[in-house]
C-alpha cells in the first residue's frame, strides 16, 4: 500500500513540476462570466509570452502570438480594448487556423500600427489598401465583424473598412505583437451568429 501511495505522489508531483516548468499551450477566456461566450485560447509561439488578465483580457510580451477560437463558430463579431499608447502595432489574422497561419498559409491580416499611424488590410500577404489612422496613443475599441464574405473594421465609433473576401471563414482570430513590449487586449468578447 505505501508503495501505490508513493507511486501516486511521485505521479502527481512531476505533473505538477511539468506544469511549473514547461507551462501549459492553452487557457480559457471568459470561463466564469455568465454573459459571455467561453473562448479558447492557444500560446503559439511559448507560454511565457502571453498571460491572462481578469478572466477576459490577455498580456503578450515580446512578439508573442496567441490564438483565439470560437468552436463550430465562423460567424461573429471580436470586440476588445487595445492600449496604443506605447506606439504598438498589433497584426490580427482572420479565416486562418493556428497550424495554418504557423505554416504560412493565405490569410486575411490586419495591421494596426500606432507607430506609424496606419491600418492596413492584406490578403494571401498583398497589401489591398492601407489608411492612415490618428491612434493618439490611447486605449481604442476595435470591433472586427467577420461573416459570410465580409470583414469589417471599427475603431471607437469610426467604421475604417468594410471589404468583402473570397477567403474562407475559419474559427480562429489571431494575435501578433510585433514589438518587442507588452501589449494588453482588453475586455475581449465575442458575439456569435452575427449578421
Amino acid at each position: 500500500m505505501k508503495k501505490i501511495i508513493m507511486i501516486l505522489f511521485l505521479i502527481m508531483f512531476t505533473y505538477s513540476c511539468k506544469m511549473f516548468i514547461f507551462g501549459s499551450d492553452t487557457y480559457v477566456l471568459n470561463r466564469f462570466l455568465e454573459s459571455e461566450e467561453i473562448i479558447y485560447g492557444i500560446r503559439m509561439n511559448g507560454f511565457k509570452q502571453v498571460k491572462v488578465l481578469n478572466e477576459n483580457s490577455i498580456q503578450l510580451y515580446d512578439t508573442a502570438i496567441t490564438g483565439l477560437a470560437l468552436p463550430k463558430e465562423t460567424q461573429m463579431m471580436w470586440d476588445f480594448g487595445v492600449d496604443f499608447t506605447k506606439k504598438t502595432i498589433l497584426n490580427v489574422y482572420l479565416r486562418t487556423t493556428s497550424t495554418d497561419f504557423l505554416n504560412n498559409k493565405d490569410n486575411v491580416h490586419l495591421k494596426f500600427d500606432s507607430e506609424n499611424n496606419t491600418f492596413s488590410y492584406f490578403e494571401d500577404n498583398q497589401l489591398i489598401k492601407s489608411l492612415p489612422y490618428d491612434f493618439n496613443n490611447e486605449l481604442r475599441r476595435i470591433k472586427i465583424e467577420n461573416y459570410s464574405n465580409n470583414v469589417k473594421v471599427s475603431i471607437d465609433l469610426d467604421d475604417i473598412l468594410t471589404y468583402k473576401t473570397e477567403k474562407q471563414n475559419t474559427e480562429y482570430i489571431i494575435f501578433h505583437n510585433e514589438k518587442l513590449d507588452t501589449l494588453e487586449i482588453n475586455a475581449i468578447s465575442v458575439i456569435k451568429h452575427y449578421k
